[in-house]
């Protein structure tokens, strides 16, 4: 089965605050399947210190890329969808920078007497079929739609070229906090059912809110929603009651309509391919939109309940 690259995508906002970036930013270094990549979008209201905190990051290489994006008066108001757009935007940058020609003949020098070019490598012929085998029966399982490679693909991108992987996005907001095994357990949804192209997370909240409570998804013990859907007049209903204690009784949930960004894991190519959030649509309604497009694409979006996010 091929890997997947993840990349971190972090949302910030300019009510970010040194607290609850550095509890962000812990969750994310701690995850039992780290992300090979982290890009941060940073709005140009940013606290100082969490810009001057990210910077020290970004020169430490624990942040690959710091995205600057657009203010939002709001979190509420329409704008998420700016920030993914140039967070695509310097990926894909980033991409073109990578690929490039692969095996490029090595120059000749006035000494050679034969025709320049690199030695050739022993090829293993078994372990090569078998690479080719495990590939096409991969292959099989992906979406037809998936299959043909585009000049903007995020299938692979930002690889080497014929690297056995396919890239994916995971989104992080903040003051939302993932639990340290939340990658993992979203990535184990993508490997199970191929098809699958966005997976969500349980979010989940303390009960009893109080300053000293840890900012971490395992000791929260209360249900926000296990993915959102739809009733028939256009009602969001998550079918949790307000401070219902998580018991595991929506743990069952699989297949929903659509899921919150915070925590989103979503194929590259599949999130650019069906254009992104809607700019003109808030929280949850561009994600609902987003998630009703990729249905209707052919593929499947997932909540996995034992992925957690910390919802404030």
């Amino acid at each position: 089965m091929n890997e997947r690259h993840v990349t971190a995508v972090v949302l910030l906002s300019g009510a970010t605050t040194a607290g609850t970036h550095d509890a962000l930013h812990a969750a994310l270094t701690t995850q039992t399947r780290l992300p090979d990549r982290v890009v941060v979008a940073a709005p140009s209201d940013l606290d100082e210190d969490v810009r001057a905190a990210l910077e020290s990051l970004t020169a430490s290489g624990e942040v690959d890329r710091l995205v600057d994006v657009p203010a939002r008066p709001d979190p509420s108001l329409p704008g998420r969808a700016a920030a993914v757009e140039e967070v695509l935007d310097a990926l894909a940058a980033q991409h073109e920078r990578t690929l490039g020609p692969v095996d490029a003949p090595e120059p000749a020098t006035q000494s050679s007497t034969h025709r320049a070019g690199r030695r050739a490598r022993a090829v293993d012929v078994d372990a090569l079929e078998r690479e080719r085998t495990q590939r096409a029966e991969a292959l099989a399982l992906v979406p037809v739609r998936l299959r043909e490679e585009g000049p903007r693909s995020g299938r692979r991108a930002g690889l080497a070229e014929g690297a056995p992987a396919e890239s994916w996005l995971w989104f992080l907001e903040d003051p939302e906090i993932p639990a340290l095994d939340a990658l993992e357990r979203e990535l184990e949804s993508v490997r199970q059912a191929p098809t699958t192209a966005v997976v969500g997370a349980k979010r989940v909240r303390h009960a009893e809110p109080g300053a000293d409570l840890p900012q971490t998804a395992e000791s929260a013990d209360a249900l926000v929603d296990v993915g959102i859907t739809l009733t028939h007049g256009g009602r969001i209903i998550t079918g949790v009651d307000p401070g219902e204690i998580d018991q595991g009784q929506a743990d069952w949930r699989q297949d929903v309509l659509a899921v919150p960004l915070p925590g989103m894991l979503i194929r590259e190519q599949t999130l650019r391919e069906l254009g992104g959030l809607d700019p003109d649509l808030p929280a949850p309604w561009a994600e609902i939109d987003l998630c009703q497009r990729v249905w209707r694409s052919g593929e499947r979006v997932a909540v996995q309940s034992a992925a957690r996010i910390l919802h404030p």
